[in-house]
């Protein structure tokens, strides 16, 4: 298969990396001009299609856009003619590529391969490829046929081409070298010397005189064994140098020379000093022994630097062991004493490696100065010229240098080098000048690897200097050797003990040790293996062995007291490590504060986790060194200080929701149960403003572990604020068995001590269980008992609440009246502003209030308290009031025609409430969003919201708004003329009793839908039948349209006297409570009627009222059938009339793109037609 999904291998090929071919079925394709082939060029390297105007601008740019488009035309007609394959262009009016079916592009399928590739992160480090990576970069370069982009083609003259040209080459040559960069390390890496000098060759023919290329490409030839062919490149080298070789190339014929010489067998593993079988396993490294290795077949310096423990030293020597053929092995190992003469560390490196037939065989006078240092006990029985003193001094040590190279040349001579200096922050000073010494002479770029090991933990200026000088003057690799991850530290545990462990045990372990593999291994040296069956985690996480405490004391033991100071003070607000409240708990002056600060760093105790942020974060290294500063400090110092770690906090950062968490954790932790509890609910009311419910009741279930510790007298309160918080949380998220717990402590304690809040606590909440569950009248039971003993209290919160949720009740039981008199019986009760928790339930019943009123025919009240919901909501915690209030307000000013309002307030919860999982108000403001779209024309839209309120059309308590869904989707069906499935839409909702607003207002739509259909006699009785059963359950908002309906398309003698007596009445009733429909209901009858009675001019008037109205509405269906009645009027007036069907023109042709969706686009394409045609526009 290609890169652009095709199974068949296209006819035609364009070919432009390289010099430019094009074939068809395999045949040259011959295009004469040079402007079509560079046209077919710029669309082979196109990715998108290409705009007709870019193209133009690209090759005829001083053309007039007429003349240019003209000539493109001409251009791809000669084009199409010089391919014998149909359609290899695409062309239409705004656009051009080519087919990609059957023309294949070189370009087009390496840049498929490489765009992903070049960003991915295994070509940004070191060492081996994955499979899959190699491999695509394979194919990627055997797609290069040059190294260069359209290799022999160019436009003189047009300057816009040109420039395009090499911008693109430029492109491909950087990518392509890159690439070829990295195959060459991989190979490398893998030791296939063959392969890296293959694509090292590639490379050279880019830049020929690269040093860095041209040295790796013989060292490779070097390695492999190429001796003849590494020499006839170096002659090759001369030439194009001019027969001057830059340094790093001139000595490698004398290098090649020693490669016929014999080859020594290589080490066994008891080579490495002190090396012991009995170790823990090799775990992970897998990176750094790429690079190690990677670096070793470079040759040159290579720095490892980490933390104490970390097996900086054990990645080295697992290197050096897992060598087939293994280099000449000189291990420095330097120690932190100062009575140690210079050099010492390196002499006793060297005896340990020389053996004497190397010493014999140095030249003599090498042998006689190097004897003072060495004392070598060979038996050559040569005197000594000069005293260690004299061949250290500053005269003689160019000469100790140069003969001290002499040596190590010589112990390389045979194979490369391995000098390893293992703890380097220790090395003395003159070692180090040695070591500069050898980087000027370039001695490790031609002989081996210099591998230096220090310890973050201790510092040497003079060393630290060296390093910055080698990796500018020697190209120095630095590699940090971290801790073991934590997938790593999983894998130690489960080789070290004989079996697979959990997730949470490997992580504890991996945050106690830091991922140190010295910590880490004692602890699991402490376990035994049968802990794994009984109490291995408290074995694993309560001891603290010998050698580990050791360890982190001797990092501790000369800590300055400030720095003893920060590290207690750490351990205390550990998590929450911030520089400004550590500050802030420090009692020393500013001036010792960051010493101290930048001490416990240096000693790898603490560490920094943003140090690019404004707010600078801490954490330990090891966690474990958290738990023996704990274990120094008295019960009494450890509360004293959690407090001050209280104190701290919210001076340095105020009384953060955020930190809620921490203060509950350091208040429990002080005995200061009642604040815990407090901090706890906060913590949990954040964790709601996050939308993670889990760490939300994760806090709320700490605060009601700590209530049995509360004192007796603020139980009751505390509880009741629980109930308050987490039931009403629960009941929003549908939790019965949350709120069934909550409840039922409430019921317990209020019962077992007469405490009357609770028990009505208790039965509000079983009537919110029973409501969630569907038994209203339990419910109501429950919650007219809560009245009893609410109404004896003062509980002014509660009874408001209990008003609305036994409302709420009574209008799920299609009890509208008796709904609306127990809401206004809560919207009596006085308000306190400044009571969060009462303002909550004031909105809650305000909310429900609303929907209800608009329901019975009052939209302008309906939106009057919503509104006033909507301002009280934002003086809430609950962020789910916010969604319920802004839902209610959208849905009054749907019905108040008011639908750009409507579709504004809609939207700005909508995403609230998807976060917040409100499903029952995320289906209602899908709804109200589906009729703003529809009044709109925006058909996609109002389908979209449809199709998502209906996934929902399952849930018990949604059952009635499902009823809504029904209700809409006959209106899109209604409004684009298929009054078929509009009818069957409308007899599915209103199957059901007829005993609610949305079977009823399906029902007198059904009624409508089939006076359209010519079934006037059948429509109207359905119409009149709804309008009464309406009005006998209070909901005006149905019976007044239904009324309307009905005597307007009952009256076939429709006069003014009929027109005033039984329909103004209701249109003025409708205006007067704020219905939007009213108004242009009002007007589109009125137009009709004055059409009837042969008022021309008044009918005109009227409709273009209902223009105007409609622009303020935003209703595009009523400005269709205002502009339709004014195109029948205005047939006589040519100009007029065409001026009109324009209009419906423009209103069908912005609605059409939004009704691209099946079955829509169908059905609106039949409507458009049937306008048009009705129209004869």
């Amino acid at each position: 298969m290609t890169h652009t999904g095709q199974t068949e291998t296209p006819p035609i090929n364009v070919l432009i990396l390289g010099p430019p071919v094009v074939t068809c079925y395999g045949q040259p394709v011959k295009i004469n001009r040079r402007e079509q082939r560079a046209g077919l060029y710029y669309l082979a390297a196109s990715i998108e299609p290409v705009s007709r105007a870019a193209v133009c601008e690209m090759f005829w740019s001083k053309d007039t856009d007429q003349n240019a488009r003209k000539k493109l035309r001409e251009g791809l007609s000669r084009l199409r003619s010089a391919f014998p394959v149909p359609d290899a262009l695409i062309a239409d009016n705004e656009s051009i590529s080519l087919n990609w079916d059957l023309v294949r592009s070189d370009f087009r399928e390496y840049h498929h391969i490489v765009t992903p590739l070049l960003t991915s992160s295994e070509m940004n480090v070191n060492g081996k490829l994955s499979d899959w990576c190699y491999s695509q970069l394979r194919e990627a370069i055997q797609l290069c046929r040059s190294p260069q982009f359209l290799q022999g083609f160019s436009m003189p003259g047009e300057t816009e081409f040109e420039n395009w040209q090499t911008y693109a080459n430029l492109s491909y040559s950087i990518s392509r070298e890159k690439i070829l960069h990295r195959l060459v390390d991989h190979s490398i890496s893998v030791g296939n010397m063959s392969e890296a000098i293959h694509w090292l060759e590639l490379t050279v023919d880019t830049d020929p005189l690269n040093n860095d290329v041209n040295f790796l490409l013989l060292n490779c030839l070097k390695e492999n064994g190429q001796i003849k062919e590494a020499n006839a490149y170096l002659d090759l080298l001369e030439k194009r140098y001019q027969s001057y070789l830059p340094t790093i190339l001139s000595g490698f014929r004398d290098r090649l020379k020693s490669e016929s010489s014999p080859v020594q067998e290589g080490y066994d593993k008891s080579d490495w000093p002190k090396f012991t079988q009995k170790e823990t396993p090799f775990i992970g490294r897998e990176k750094l022994f790429e690079e190690i290795t990677n670096a070793y077949h470079r040759k040159g310096i290579v720095h490892l630097n980490g933390q104490e423990g970390v097996g900086k030293t054990r990645l080295v020597r697992e290197f050096f062991t897992s060598l087939g053929f293994r280099p000449r092995l000189l291990l420095c190992t330097c120690k932190p004493t100062t009575s140690n003469p210079p050099y010492s560390f390196l002499m006793e490196g060297l005896k340990a490696t020389i053996e004497e037939e190397d010493w014999l065989t140095l030249p003599e006078q090498v042998r006689k100065n190097l004897q003072p240092f060495l004392r070598y006990s060979g038996s050559d029985g040569l005197a000594q010229e000069m005293s260690p003193s004299e061949l250290l001094s500053d005269e003689m040590k160019p000469r100790s240098f140069k003969e001290f190279s002499l040596l190590l040349e010589h112990l390389a001579r045979l194979k490369p080098l391995l000098m390893v200096v293992d703890d380097a922050q220790w090395c003395d000073n003159l070692t180090i000048e040695f070591l500069s010494y050898l980087n000027e002479i370039q001695f490790f770029k031609q002989n081996g690897l210099l591998t230096l090991i220090t310890r973050k933990e201790e510092r040497n200026d003079v060393l630290e200097s060296y390093l910055d000088w080698s990796i500018l003057i020697s190209g120095l690799e630095e590699l940090e050797v971290e801790p073991f991850s934590a997938k790593e530290v999983k894998q130690l545990i489960s080789a070290m003990l004989g079996k697979p462990v959990d997730d949470e045990f490997a992580a504890g372990l991996w945050q106690r040790s830091g991922g140190n593999a010295f910590i880490l291994t004692e602890l699991l040296k402490a376990l035994r293996r049968d802990d794994l069956e009984s109490n291995f985690h408290q074995t694993a996480f309560s001891q603290i062995p010998s050698p580990v405490l050791s360890f982190i004391k001797k990092k501790m033991r000369f800590l300055s007291k400030p720095a003893q100071k920060i590290l207690l003070n750490a351990a205390i607000l550990w998590p929450n490590l911030e520089a400004k409240t550590l500050e802030t708990m420090f009692d020393f002056s500013y001036g010792e504060y960051i010493p101290a600060l930048e001490e416990l760093q240096q000693k790898c105790i603490l560490r920094s986790v943003r140090p690019s942020s404004a707010n600078l974060d801490f954490e330990f290294i090891h966690g474990i060194t958290r738990e023996i500063v704990l274990q120094n400090a008295s019960p009494a110092r450890q509360r004293s200080l959690h407090l001050a770690a209280v104190a701290a906090l919210k001076k340095s950062r105020g009384n953060d929701p955020e930190l809620a968490k921490d203060f509950a954790e350091h208040y429990e932790l002080a005995g200061e149960k009642t604040l815990a509890f407090d901090a706890w609910c906060e913590s949990a009311r954040f964790e709601r403003r996050r939308f993670d419910k889990q760490a939300a009741y994760a806090c709320y279930q700490k605060a009601v572990t700590l209530l049995p510790d509360l004192p007796v007298e603020m139980y009751s309160g505390q509880l009741h604020g629980l109930i308050y918080d987490w039931g009403d949380y629960a009941y929003d998220l549908d939790d019965t068995s949350t709120c069934r717990m909550l409840y039922d402590m409430a019921r317990e304690y209020g019962e077992a001590h007469q405490d009357t809040v609770l028990i009505a606590d208790a039965l509000c909440g079983f009537g919110r269980l029973a409501e969630m569950q569907g038994q209203f009248d339990e419910g109501i039971d429950s919650l007219n008992r809560a009245l009893f003993f609410l109404k004896n209290s003062n509980d002014k919160q509660r009874l408001i609440e209990t008003y609305s949720r036994l409302g709420f009740l009574f209008e799920i039981k299609h009890e509208y009246k008796r709904a609306r008199t127990a809401f206004e019986e809560g919207l009596k009760i006085e308000k306190d502003l400044s009571d969060q928790k009462m303002l909550d339930s004031a909105v809650n019943l305000e909310t429900r209030y609303s929907l209800l009123v608009c329901m019975m025919g009052f939209p302008s009240l309906a939106e009057e308290i919503a509104d006033q919901a909507v301002n009280e909501s934002l003086l809430v915690f609950r962020q789910s009031a916010r969604v319920q209030a802004y839902a209610a307000l959208a849905a009054a000013q749907y019905y108040g025609g008011k639908y750009k309002k409507s579709f504004q307030n809609a939207i700005a919860v909508y995403k609230l409430a998807c976060q917040l999982n409100l499903s029952r108000w995320k289906v209602l403001l899908d709804l109200v969003l589906a009729k703003d779209y529809l009044a709109s024309g925006l058909l996609d839209e109002s389908w979209d919201h449809l199709q998502s309120a209906m996934e929902h059309s399952d849930i018990f308590i949604m059952k009635d708004m499902d009823l809504f869904s029904t209700t809409i989707l006959g209106d899109i069906y209604r409004l684009l003329g298929d009054l078929p499935a509009a009818e069957a839409q409308y007899r599915k909702g209103s199957t059901q009793r007829l005993d609610n607003l949305q079977s009823l207002e399906n029902y007198y739509l059904l009624g409508l839908t089939l006076c359209i259909r010519g079934k006037a006699e059948e429509g109207i009785s359905i119409i009149r039948e709804a309008a009464l059963k309406a009005d006998a359950l209070g909901l005006e908002g149905v019976s007044m349209l239904a009324g309307l309906y009905a005597q307007t398309l009952s009256s076939d003698n429709l006069n003014e006297e009929s027109m005033a007596r039984d329909i103004l009445p209701i249109i003025k009733k409708m205006e007067e409570r704020g219905f939007g429909s009213g108004r242009w209901n009002a007007a589109l009858i009125q137009g009709e009627f004055a059409l009837r009675q042969g008022k021309i001019a008044v009918a005109k008037k009227t409709f273009l009222e209902t223009l105007r109205i409609t622009h303020d509405m935003d209703h595009h269906w009523v400005e269709l059938w205002a502009l339709t009645g004014l195109v029948g009027i205005t047939k006589t007036d040519k100009v007029e009339c065409y001026h009109y069907q324009q209009r419906i023109l423009s209103l069908l042709d912005e609605m059409s793109e939004h009704a691209l969706k099946k079955p829509l686009n169908t059905l609106f394409g039949k409507f458009r037609e049937q306008v048009v045609q009705k129209l004869h526009i």
